[in-house]
């Protein structure tokens, strides 16, 4: 975007036209004079720094340059720019740090400076950012603690800061965020125990903290968040009984507690959530355990339940109301028995993972429909007399007609 471009009060706007080049540069006059008020030129390829000249235009409320091939730093410059409510620069290849002097813009309603390659920590002046609902820095390099001060954003209803390098505990302080839904924290470098504070948060809808290094044990004042529609905790090291208050979240449709230390049995009720989509639990620790049969899957499109000591035979009506699964992934527990035919007939498009258990079964006509680059059930106990494509069968009891031909 070069600096002669830059629209101002003399060479876009005068007193007798409004030059809004069909609604991207917008004008509006303001004591008789005509002021520039919106720029949005997003998704049109720009090139270049941003100019520092755009702090001049002291009456600009909305600024979107993203989506183009910015580059350089954000202009310090931008922060003089005390009627801006909307400023937008994501998808671009900003570098740099945040200038701490967007703290200054105390009507600012919408911050997003995903999708870059910024750098350094997040200045705690944003925090006096009073009117700020939306809050997105997700993709980008920042590093060090996230600032206490973020806890002071009154209005705050979305808050990313996912995929960057931070580092430190989740300030407390975010628990005074009492219009927060939306908290994404997922693949940073976080650790410590996850503060109870968040507890508090009644509007909170969806929460994830996956791929960190959090500690400890998942607080039982998260049980209080009764909005909750979607948690993820996976890939990280947390201890302490399987959180069971979950049962409790009736909205809940994605479960992501992968990855983590947890023990005990997965409670009956989370197989009657009705609203739940999503289901993924790992390394559970127990002294086995078995699904409820027959089991209620209705509505359940994706359900892994990895090396969790479950025992006994898959439930025969498993699939017989849903053959729409877009994952079923039972591996490495201690399944016996066949596998039901209700899983024998899913849609083409479903993924079924059953590897690592104890089934015994003969491989019948199905080898070739079922067991696809989308199925595995090596590590079992199959047997057949028939011939078979190179499929995932391997390390099974196979008659050598099999082996010879896998």
């Amino acid at each position: 975007m070069p600096a002669q471009s830059v629209p101002d009060q003399d060479s876009y706007c005068d007193e007798k036209h409004d030059l809004g080049y069909g609604n991207v540069i917008n004008c509006t006059i303001i004591d008789n004079t005509w002021h520039v008020t919106q720029i949005d030129l997003s998704n049109n390829n720009i090139q270049g720094d941003i100019p520092p000249a755009l702090g001049n235009l002291s009456h600009l409320t909305y600024l979107a340059l993203s989506s183009s091939k910015l580059t350089g730093s954000i202009p310090p410059s931008l922060g003089n720019l005390s009627h801006l409510t909307h400023l937008d620069l994501s998808s671009n290849k900003l570098t740099g740090s945040i200038p701490p002097s967007l703290g200054n813009l105390s009507h600012l309603i919408h911050l997003d400076l995903s999708s870059n390659k910024l750098t350094g920590s997040i200045p705690p002046s944003l925090g006096n950012l009073k009117n700020l609902i939306i809050l997105y820095l997700f993709v980008n390099f920042l590093s060090d603690n996230i600032p206490p001060t973020l806890g002071d954003l009154s209005s705050l209803g979305q808050m990313d800061l996912s995929y960057n390098r931070l580092s430190g505990s989740i300030p407390g302080e975010l628990g005074k965020l009492s219009k927060l839904e939306d908290l994404d924290l997922t693949e940073n470098e976080l650790n410590g125990s996850l503060p109870k504070e968040l507890g508090k948060l009644s509007n909170l809808r969806f929460l994830y903290f996956s791929s960190n290094y959090f500690t400890g044990n998942l607080p039982d004042e998260y049980q209080n968040i009764a909005a909750m529609d979607s948690f993820g905790v996976g890939g990280n090291s947390l201890t302490g009984p399987f959180p069971k208050f979950v049962t409790k979240w009736v909205n809940l449709s994605y479960l992501n507690l992968m990855g983590n230390n947890f023990e005990g049995k997965l409670p009956e009720e989370i197989f009657t959530m009705t609203n739940l989509r999503t289901l993924m639990v790992s390394d559970l620790k127990n002294n086995g355990s078995q699904l409820p049969t027959p089991i209620n899957l209705r509505n359940m499109r994706t359900l892994v339940l990895r090396n969790c000591n479950i025992i006994g035979q898959i439930p025969s009506n498993i699939a017989d109301q849903n053959k729409y699964w877009g994952r079923l992934d039972l591996s490495f527990n201690k399944f016996t028995g066949v596998i039901p035919d209700s899983l024998l007939n899913l849609n083409s498009s479903s993924s079924m993972f059953l590897s690592g258990n104890v089934i015994n079964q003969k491989i019948l006509h199905w080898i070739n429909n079922t067991v696809t680059s989308k199925r595995g059930i090596s590590f079992n106990n199959f047997t057949t007399e028939e011939a078979a494509a190179k499929k995932d069968i391997s390390h099974n009891n196979l008659a050598e007609a099999v082996r010879n031909n896998v």
